[in-house]
């Protein structure tokens, strides 16, 4: 079952807003940062790791299409299935299963 688009791009559009309000408050925060670098505010940890994370894999989504974000992410599933997976796992599983280059999309979002 698929979701309505236009539900989706709300949503979207509700995420980017939120984020942009939260760093033209704190400045630009990265998601890559460990958990306590998300104490200093109450929407730290829900905003920059939350919503910014969403954006930047919808932004992952677009790049490379459904089909091959879908791939990868069974790929992911299928590879850490009942472990607890390294950070970069699922982003170096989409760079491998797509075979393009995305760092300019880690770099934007702050993924080391």
């Amino acid at each position: 079952q698929s979701v309505d688009p236009s539900l989706f791009n709300e949503t979207l559009s509700y995420y980017e807003s939120r984020v942009e309000n939260y760093e033209s408050r704190n400045g630009e925060t990265p998601i890559g940062l460990p958990v306590l670098d998300y104490m200093k505010h109450d929407d730290d940890y829900s905003t920059v790791v939350y919503l910014k994370g969403a954006l930047m894999f919808s932004d992952i989504r677009k790049r490379i299409g459904d089909e091959m974000f879908f791939t990868s992410l069974r790929a992911y599933y299928n590879e850490y299935a009942y472990q607890i997976a390294p950070p970069s796992a699922l982003l170096n599983i989409f760079v491998n299963e797509c075979q393009c280059d995305l760092s300019d999309i880690y770099i934007h979002y702050g993924v080391p």
